[in-house]
């Protein structure tokens, strides 16, 4: 069991370990809750917790009088549930940050033509709350997200709000992995200036700067996995 680890989690990281290495595949079943105390040398109870958890979260299913098994997500299932949050790796993040390049550009610009006085004082608050969370990487990545979020909302296109909809869990786990993993400058370097261009109605100069901000956050991203893999 790792340091600052409860018993309940290692038990779940355990599990999830076997799955995201394909040890465990869908559909298969899975170590009894005997075997896996036996196994971890912990309790049923932290056990059932755990199993628990992650049939909640859509990665096990329970078969009654069969035992439990890796679910099965097919793509329709794939954005509605929690499970593929948890199997995503440092690929799939520069993957989520290469259609984010595409995606966001194309939302500021569509705000800048729709934003409301309310919406432009939401910006303003979450880009100071960035700015007063720095060292506090947690409340950074929420008002970082929260900053996009309006935006994508302030849009007024149904379809770009059914999709951040949609994208919403990844994405702040996104923001959140983001933050940690590459810091806030990058990040309070580029709000201010989204602001100053939504503020002029600049349009063309939002969607430059959003697809520098976050194809900057791409390359910082890719230099930091090529130094953790040396």
């Amino acid at each position: 069991m790792k340091s600052g680890q409860t018993v309940g989690e290692s038990v779940y990281n355990y599990i999830v370990e076997k799955i995201k290495t394909k040890q465990w595949v869908p559909n298969a079943k899975i170590m009894t809750e005997k075997e896996l105390c036996r196994e971890l040398g912990v309790s049923r109870v932290s056990v059932r917790q755990a199993l628990d958890q992650l049939v909640a979260q859509g990665l096990l299913t329970k078969r009654q009088g069969a035992g439990t098994f890796v679910a099965n997500i097919d793509a329709a299932g794939y954005m509605s549930s929690l499970a593929p949050l948890i199997l995503l790796d440092k690929k799939d993040f520069i993957s989520l940050l290469e259609v984010r390049i595409y995606l966001e550009s194309g939302n500021v610009a569509l705000f800048v033509q729709n934003y409301s006085e309310e919406e432009y004082d939401k910006l303003q608050y979450y880009y100071k709350e960035m700015k007063k969370s720095v060292r506090d990487i947690s409340k950074f990545y929420i008002a970082d997200f929260n900053f996009h979020d309006v935006i994508a909302k302030g849009t007024k296109n149904i379809f770009v709000k059914k999709i951040s909809s949609v994208l919403n869990e990844i994405l702040r786990m996104h923001h959140a992995l983001l933050s940690k993993s590459i810091g806030p400058e990058i990040g309070i370097k580029y709000h201010a200036a989204l602001l100053s261009a939504i503020k002029r109605k600049d349009s063309e100069l939002a969607e430059l700067l959003m697809r520098r901000h976050i194809g900057d956050a791409l390359e910082a991203y890719k230099k930091l996995i090529v130094d953790e893999d040396k």
